[in-house]
């Protein structure tokens, strides 16, 4: 089995393809050898440990633990090398914690993961604690079962991890599991460098929603918010406080974008449709249509959206009404590419032409039947890509680029 030192090693020459992680390989090989590293600036070093971290936008969206874990192991090799590279690695080694667990056999284990990490964070021999490093924290239970009951103990540790780590820019927090209490701390909190928070808090109760809209209001300096706080959230309640006024970047559903007004910054946005119980036989047209029509049209700075809910088909009661909330799209995905996608192209489209008039990129999604192992597309790719060029000219002026996207049906699309 492969040691913690050999990954770390393999893992810093992998990374050694540019040359600011070259120059790193190279002082830890000398260190290795037992000869004298290479002067390397300060400043460079930095570079180089802060390259390793990776924390661009989309990158932190879809950062698996793994993946934290490895570039942490990175770090630590460089910290290694010499005393300059230690004071300049483990500020980037702190400035991140992914902490993560899916399974409830796990959580002892987590919890004095977390009691270590706290006692740590907090009882460092620097003059400042390591906690003034960390920019991103990750909080992510994804549990499989709900086979046991957890310590008080954990939950307290996370309270307290979350609550002294003041100058976050970004913030994860995803727990499937009720007994996780921590929205009452997390609402009383204040992060004055906030920008980035994705809060995935399902199932939801009655009272979470409320204290997660205490949050969002009292944190104006948000960009970027990813939700699922469930129907219980009534975004249009924080309406009239204007709880986001810097928003740009949002992820959620269509009823949690009530809480946004038509004075709203926002430019980007991936929703879908929120799941309501007592509702199956509504058609999720109209579901779509009726969620649109209870935001506060239009959106007029909404530049960019795609939906992320499947089957929704493409015709002339769905675009009247993205229209009125989204005049201003110019970049659109999610809609279902069919049959009646062609049919409502081959008709009178001229009319609607004054429906969403700057749209230059347009994907549709084409479903797929049949096994799993023998996906078929329920139109033929190719008649949507024809009839796409030349027809959609005639509904959108501007288009310059129309894709389509074949995508598996799963069980949950059928329902």
């Amino acid at each position: 089995m492969e040691s913690t030192a050999e990954r770390q090693e393999r893992h810093v020459s992998r990374k050694g393809i540019s040359s600011r992680h070259a120059a790193a390989h190279d002082s830890l090989s000398c260190s290795r050898l037992g000869v004298a590293p290479m002067f390397i600036p300060p400043e460079l070093i930095r570079e180089i440990a802060e390259s390793i971290r990776i924390s661009d936008r989309e990158s932190l969206r879809r950062k698996t633990w793994e993946q934290w874990h490895e570039e942490s192991l990175t770090l630590i090799a460089l910290s290694s090398v010499s005393r300059i590279w230690r004071d300049e690695s483990l500020p980037v080694l702190w400035s991140e914690i992914f902490v993560y667990s899916s399974d409830y056999a796990e959580l002892d284990r987590l919890e004095a993961q977390v009691a270590k990490l706290l006692s740590v964070l907090t009882s460092s021999q620097s003059e400042a604690s390591y906690a003034v490093h960390l920019k991103r924290l990750s909080v992510h239970l994804a549990l499989k079962s709900a086979s046991g009951w957890p310590s008080p103990i954990l939950t307290h540790n996370l309270e307290e991890l979350i609550s002294i780590s003041s100058r976050l820019r970004y913030l994860r927090v995803w727990f499937n599991a009720d007994w996780i209490t921590l929205s009452p701390r997390l609402s009383s909190l204040i992060f004055p460098d906030l920008k980035i928070l994705s809060l995935n808090l399902l199932p939801s109760n009655t009272r979470r929603p409320q204290l997660m809209g205490e949050f969002l209001t009292n944190h104006p300096g948000l960009e970027d918010v990813y939700l699922a706080l469930g129907s219980e959230f009534q975004g249009q309640d924080l309406r009239p406080s204007n709880p986001l006024p810097n928003i740009r970047n949002f992820i959620g559903t269509l009823s949690e974008m009530r809480m946004f007004s038509s004075e709203s910054r926002l430019t980007a946005v991936e929703v879908g449709i929120s799941h309501r119980r007592g509702i199956a036989h509504t058609s999720v047209q109209q579901s779509f249509v009726h969620e649109l029509s209870l935001l506060e049209n239009p959106l007029p700075y909404v530049t960019t959206l795609c939906i992320n809910t499947p089957n929704i088909p493409f015709n002339r009661v769905t675009l009247t009404a993205l229209a009125r909330s989204f005049p201003s799209l110019e970049i659109l995905t999610g809609f279902q590419a069919n049959n009646e996608y062609l049919e409502f192209l081959a008709s009178d489209v001229e009319s609607l032409s004054w429906c969403l008039p700057r749209l230059t990129a347009l994907t549709m999604h084409l479903e797929t039947i049949g096994s799993e192992q023998a996906n078929t597309p329920t139109v033929a790719p190719e008649d949507i890509r024809a009839a796409s060029v030349r027809l959609l000219r005639r509904l959108f002026p501007a288009i310059s680029q129309a894709r389509i996207v074949i995508r598996p049906k799963t069980r949950t699309d059928r329902f």
